[in-house]
């Protein structure tokens, strides 16, 4: 099937000068196939319409992408900054705790942080995914040249410098290293106050200094905090009867529930006999998950903060899900926590008790 159109020479030219730079490329893609019937191809037959609709909107869309990279520097700009560009898939969903859920809110268009990219003497850092979110700041590093060769995460420290002293709870997550490329991670837990106080000067950016380059870096992340939403919190304050299972485990509360633009988080607090310590997510085939009414299923975050009473003297657990439903068309009026074991931590090396529970636990949102 021939298909022909009029997007060649100076009319293609023409036709890409039109089209508006795009807030989103995902928005961008959605929007081809109007693009296109607006520039009045047509078919000759209804039953070929949608066939040849189909075939120009994807042949369009490349088109106008490469040849805007080609003639329009804006445009060369939004694709330098496109979230996650050029990191594997797979490397994201295994490390990248919350990518699903970060993958969802970009495509609502929910974006407070651009990317940033600097070049130094062939080398290349890139920040990508940041997010500020129930007071952790997250971002992924992309680290990229000769600098690479023979090094791996702990020859680079990166830091956020807008929060006082030093942040507490630096964690970096599995680095990714292949051809001239680091990945890292990062999530920084901040204070309440801390973050309420960043926030009060009405930033336009975070700045974030590198280090393990031969010269210190500083990076400017520009951030709308306009754009940054709130959380939706419920206190749930309901007891769970985990102890009719097994007495070691005293006490089992669930004290809130979260609903943030990119992840949904439940806070226990579990009282347990001396000497024991509780987990209940240390087999995948067994984790926790979330369910809403229409049956979608939302996976456990294994980088959730405290997974376990042994991380929180407190007894304090946070178990994180993504993605979340905050975007969600219908907003759910219940979700559904299934709770399917609890391994009970005896204090013998490798030795711990596994309890059955399969619970489900209703958490109203009214």
């Amino acid at each position: 099937m021939e298909v022909k159109n009029d997007f060649s020479g100076s009319k293609f030219n023409q036709t890409l000068n039109n089209v508006e730079v795009p807030d989103s490329l995902i928005k961008f893609a959605y929007d081809v196939p109007n693009i296109v019937e607006s520039n009045d191809i047509s078919s000759h037959s209804n039953k070929q319409k949608w066939i040849k609709r189909f075939v120009i909107a994807i042949t369009t869309a490349a088109s106008l992408f490469l040849g805007a990279i080609i003639v329009s520097p804006t445009f060369a700009s939004i694709v330098r900054e496109v979230p996650f560009f050029g990191m594997p898939v797979e490397w994201l969903q295994n490390n990248v705790g919350n990518y699903e859920g970060k993958k969802v809110a970009l495509e609502h268009g929910y974006s407070p942080f651009t990317p940033l990219s600097l070049n130094m003497n062939g080398n290349k850092i890139s920040i990508d995914s940041m997010n500020l979110e129930e007071n952790t700041l997250s971002f992924i590093a992309k680290i990229e040249g000769d600098i690479t060769q023979n090094k791996d995460v702990t020859s680079f420290s990166i830091e956020p410098t807008d929060f006082g002293e030093q942040v507490p709870g630096v964690v970096s997550y599995d680095e990714y290293v292949r051809e001239n490329t680091i990945l890292i991670e990062s999530r920084f837990h901040l204070t309440e106050q801390q973050v309420q106080n960043f926030l009060a000067g009405k930033p336009s950016a975070v700045h974030l200094k590198v280090e393990g380059f031969k010269e210190e870096v500083n990076m400017e992340i520009p951030f709308d905090h306009t754009k940054l939403a709130d959380s939706m919190v419920y206190n749930i304050n309901a007891e769970i009867p985990i102890s009719n299972f097994d007495s070691r485990i005293i006490d089992t509360t669930i004290n809130k529930f979260t609903i943030s633009p990119t992840s949904m988080r439940v806070d226990l607090n579990v009282d347990v006999a001396k000497k024991f310590e509780v987990e209940f997510a240390a087999k995948i085939k067994d984790f926790p998950y979330i369910t809403d009414e229409l049956g979608n299923v939302y996976e456990l975050n294994k980088q959730s903060k405290y997974i376990t009473t042994a991380s929180n003297p407190e007894g304090n657990i946070s178990l994180e899900f993504t993605p979340s439903v905050y975007f969600n068309n219908e907003f759910p009026k219940e979700l559904t926590l299934h709770l399917n074991k609890a391994w009970i931590i005896t204090g013998v090396e490798d030795h711990y008790d596994i309890v059955d529970l399969d619970l489900e636990i209703p958490l109203t949102l009214n």
